[in-house]
C-alpha cells in the first residue's frame, strides 16, 4: 500500500505514485511474466511518469528501498 499505479491498466504511460512519506526508494524496475526486465530506472520524486513500450500484458513494478521492497501488478493494454 506504498505506492498507486494509475492508470491501471494502461496503454504504457502511467504514473507511479508514492503514498508513503518515509519512504525512501533507490530503483524501480519492471518485469514481464517470464521474469525477464523490462525497465530499470532509479527514482527519487514522490511521483514520477514512466513510458513503457511494451506489449501488451501483465507485469510486476518493483520498488526496492532501504526499508525492503515492494511489487504490483501493472497491465498493459493498447
Amino acid at each position: 500500500n506504498d505506492m498507486l499505479i494509475f492508470p491501471n491498466p494502461s496503454s504504457g504511460s502511467f504514473t507511479l505514485q508514492i503514498t508513503n512519506d518515509k519512504l525512501q526508494i533507490t530503483n524501480v524496475e519492471i518485469f514481464n511474466v517470464y521474469g525477464e526486465n523490462v525497465y530499470s530506472s532509479i527514482i527519487n520524486n514522490k511521483s514520477s511518469i514512466i513510458n513503457l513500450d511494451a506489449p501488451n500484458g501483465i507485469y510486476f513494478l518493483q520498488l526496492k528501498s532501504e526499508q525492503g521492497t515492494a511489487t504490483q501488478k501493472l497491465i498493459i493494454k493498447h
